[in-house]
């Protein structure tokens, strides 16, 4: 391995990281940050990149991911009933739920209060409300994994592509 290659190497392994890391948090945007490794990497090095499609590909993906990270929460609260007053609690218990301490736990479970208290202010029992905030969790436990298995799929095929270019060099 040429000594040139350290220091693109190690900065897209600092981006991959803290992608990975930052998708756990709701409101990071972590998938884009391992974009922007391998990103990095296509233009630092590109011709020891693993490619402009692979670069493309990961593109996509990622651009589904910040889709899916909105939709799939409120998908999972409709489906367990939630009204349009439901989804808006939600959005805004996520957005308050950043400055609460302890910020990692309101960032969860921010907008699943949030959907319970828009439910309720909605003229909604306990219950019905109850359940969309579940719905809320458990659409956000979706958009979470679809997230981490994106970074992940991103982070093997790069370094198999990599790997596979430079045992060819």
């Amino acid at each position: 391995m040429s000594p040139d290659l350290w220091l693109p190497l190690a900065t897209t392994l600092l981006f991959f990281a803290a992608g990975v890391i930052l998708t756990i948090l709701p409101v990071f945007p972590g998938p884009v940050l391992v974009f922007a490794g391998v990103a990095i990497f296509h233009f630092w090095l590109p011709e020891d990149s693993p490619g402009t499609t692979f670069l493309l590909i990961s593109l996509g993906l990622t651009l589904l991911t910040l889709i899916l990270d909105f939709i799939l929460s409120i998908v999972g609260a409709r489906r367990y009933g939630a009204t349009w007053k439901g989804s808006i609690g939600a959005l805004i218990g996520g957005i308050v739920g950043i400055f609460l301490p302890p910020p990692l736990f309101w960032i969860f479970f921010g907008p699943v209060v949030g959907a319970i208290i828009g439910e309720i202010l909605g003229g909604r029992g306990f219950k019905d409300a109850g359940r969309a905030g579940w719905g809320t969790f458990l659409g956000a436990m979706v958009a979470l994994a679809t997230k981490l298995a994106v970074c992940f799929f991103i982070i093997v095929g790069f370094a198999f592509l990599l790997i596979r270019h430079l045992s060819h060099a």
